[in-house]
């Protein structure tokens, strides 16, 4: 019908944002966008928040999904979307992962220090599948944003986010006191 659909979260900047009132639509948004223009289409966007969201779905590009990163393979663990979609792979565009995220008042440093504390995480997700697998205990949250948030407010102590939101966050709140520990080394199974 002349539309590329792309599924992308309606609040992850700076990967996409939806630009209801004028604000930037994030990188993977413009990046799909020249994309679709290459091909003769325009854009549409779907806006999802979760795996359950995409299969219900009818997209027809997701720009930043984690389907079968080497360690999420080597842990026997089932990617979300794997068993739900039919995906060609593009060439990578960048590399990601997960980071500890915590307040201030936490000494919280390495997943070792949580000594039985929770950690936030956005549920259905590679870290959430992880690290329930390992023994830690999980809270769940719809966006990485609440996880931020909860963490700000003393909900929670420590979260699990991708290092380029909580970069961004920061940018766009200066005086928080959310951060990644000093000297921290993401767990090589979060990476991809």
């Amino acid at each position: 019908n002349g539309i590329l659909r792309l599924c992308a979260n309606p609040s992850a900047l700076p990967y996409s944002n939806l630009t209801d009132r004028g604000g930037l639509a994030g990188f993977e948004v413009e990046l799909a966008e020249v994309l679709a223009h290459e091909m003769g289409f325009e854009l549409g966007v779907t806006w999802v928040r979760n795996a359950g969201d995409i299969k219900n779905s009818d997209c027809d590009v997701l720009m930043d999904v984690v389907t079968s990163a080497a360690s999420y393979d080597r842990e026997g663990l089932t990617g979300p979307l794997t068993t739900h979609l039919p995906l060609r792979y593009s060439r990578p565009y960048a590399d990601s992962g997960v980071v500890l995220v915590i307040s201030s008042r936490s000494s919280v440093r390495r997943l070792e220090d949580l000594h039985g504390q929770k950690i936030g995480v956005m549920v259905g997700t590679v870290e959430h599948e992880w690290l329930a697998k390992h023994g830690f205990r999980v809270s769940v949250f719809a966006s990485q944003e609440d996880i931020i948030a909860a963490i700000e407010a003393g909900e929670i102590e420590v979260g699990a986010t991708n290092p380029v939101i909580i970069g961004w966050y920061r940018h766009e709140h200066p005086s928080t006191a959310v951060r990644i520990p000093d000297g921290y080394e993401p767990e090589p199974a979060l990476r991809w």
